[in-house]
């Protein structure tokens, strides 16, 4: 069991370390745990390290050799992690020479697989990868530095920045705070947060999302994000001030401050308060009702809970915040699969909160989307603008 184990190991640490070592808040974090080509090479070292070779220095030369691939595919792996980041290698060239040199010594007390084990485990367990991608491609289990490398090099598209064409026609704010600046204080206000909705680097697709509030008098944008995170953005939309003092932040949230001036304050969710752990801060806010839906429910059926709640409470003002469900990811199949049923579900969505905000002319509707789809295929990721959400002021 040890001779699978180990080297199972030993590439785990060469794998998550730089990767866990170099984490940044708000980075995409679809990441395999094992790098397929770096276990294939421990298990050839592991496989020389036992054969008994006539030519004098020859196995220790090989040893090297085979050391120094690892290495290499674990330098790559690490830059492939900084690229995403846009930082430079500095202090981090440490981390694969230390990981490396740790992966050979958990190998050292093993004994080594015949090529032909070794042949049957590396093609079992991508066939394992394979199939639990079917079930969680948000978390594969295999990891290819080098195919990624490659793919990296190919790319021309700026992903962490716009460009001009977009900043000319939408209104781009370099903040994370819309809810504060469009707040109409006079009227009922809803704050919608659509899951996964973000900058698309196509036009086209761009565009459709936005021409479905054509009919309306609305102010259209695009702003940004701290972190690619809904619970973090969950409270960005609703933090209307912080200070801090010492090392303490005392935040403000707009639900507290609506809540002190009579109206009612309301959140909505169409799944469980555990889900991202809502209940241990959602009603911290300031809200004085929050309503969850543990059995799950669906986008246009939450549309019809806020219009009759906006009905019942049409001479009182209200302040609802709704985060949506429909566009969460993982969503199963190949990458064309889930673009198709990403943005039909978007749309959809979409087409009913403009159906909601004409239905309801005297509520301000604030909606934007949480981030971009990084739970997604990294195929699909790659098709997004980083850390970029659209935005649309109705009424």
């Amino acid at each position: 069991m040890k001779r699978f184990l180990y080297p199972l190991v030993a590439t785990a640490l060469i794998t998550i370390a730089p990767f866990l070592l170099t984490f940044e808040k708000g980075q995409d974090i679809v990441r395999g745990l094992f790098a397929l080509s770096i276990l294939a090479l421990l298990l050839l070292f592991t496989f020389i390290k036992e054969q008994p070779l006539k030519i004098k220095g020859s196995k220790t030369a090989l040893l090297g050799l085979v050391a120094l691939l690892v290495l290499g595919v674990a330098w790559i792996d690490l830059q492939n992690i900084l690229l995403l980041q846009n930082r430079s290698t500095g202090y981090f060239a440490f981390i694969p020479l230390i990981t490396t040199f740790m992966a050979l010594l958990i190998l050292k007390p093993i004994q080594a697989l015949s090529m032909r084990e070794s042949s049957l485990f590396l093609f079992l367990f991508f066939v394992a990868h394979l199939v639990w991608m079917q079930f969680s491609p948000s978390q594969p289990l295999a990891e290819f530095p080098i195919i990624k490398s490659l793919s990296n090099t190919s790319k021309t598209v700026q992903r962490d920045s716009l460009p001009s064409t977009i900043k000319e026609e939408y209104l781009v704010i370099d903040t994370a705070t819309i809810t504060a600046r469009y707040i109409d204080s006079s009227k009922s206000n809803v704050v919608i947060l659509v899951e996964s909705w973000g900058v698309p680097l196509d036009t086209e697709s761009r565009q459709k999302a936005f021409q479905i509030f054509d009919d309306f008098s609305v102010i259209k944008g695009i702003h940004s994000r701290v972190y690619s995170r809904t619970r973090t953005a969950e409270r960005e939309d609703l933090l209307l001030s912080w200070t801090k003092n010492g090392s303490k932040r005392d935040s403000v949230f707009i639900p507290q401050v609506m809540s002190q001036k009579q109206v009612k304050t309301k959140f909505f969710f169409g799944g469980d308060s555990t889900v991202q752990n809502r209940e241990d801060y959602i009603r911290n806010m300031g809200f004085e009702e929050a309503f969850f839906f543990p059995s799950g429910a669906s986008d246009s059926l939450m549309l019809s809970v806020i219009d009759s709640t906006l009905a019942l409470g049409e001479n009182e003002k209200q302040f609802i915040a709704w985060t949506t469900r429909d566009t969460r990811f993982p969503i199963p199949g190949d990458v064309s699969t889930v673009e198709k049923v990403y943005y039909d579900k978007l749309l959809n969505t979409l087409k009913g909160i403009a159906a909601l905000a004409q239905k309801n002319p005297h509520v301000r509707f604030i909606v934007q989307g949480d981030h971009e789809p990084i739970l997604s295929p990294v195929a699909f990721q790659e098709r997004f603008y980083k850390r970029f959400v659209p935005f649309i002021i109705l009424n």
